[in-house]
């Protein structure tokens, strides 16, 4: 499997995967009946939470062990694609929500 460095790519992957994300969190939040305000709430927390532990920007730690995570996508056959560093998704959490929400 080849390792290959390309932000743009992974950029575009990363989308995919938060986008994901929220809409699991937001249906199964829905599904839940809660107010639409509380379910927002809870959306926009959840999804940022997860967001920064996927991202390494909020360290991962039970039972006194700690876990570092680089994420990277399939792409191809044989082929990983990573930025180069750790993934900012995290940015895109609030653009992502408000989408679903038509803002």
């Amino acid at each position: 499997m080849k390792l290959k460095e390309d932000a743009d790519r992974f950029d575009d992957l990363q989308m995919i995967l938060i986008g994901g994300i929220v809409d699991a969190i937001k249906d199964d939040l829905d599904k839940a009946g809660l107010p639409d305000n509380k379910s927002r709430q809870l959306l926009e927390t959840l999804s940022f939470s997860v967001a920064t532990i996927l991202d390494g920007s909020r360290s991962v730690d039970y039972e006194g062990q700690e876990a570092s995570l680089v994420i990277t996508f399939e792409s191809g056959e044989d082929e990983l694609v990573y930025p180069g560093g750790n993934s900012w998704m995290h940015e895109y959490v609030f653009g992502v929500i408000g989408e679903l929400y038509d803002e």
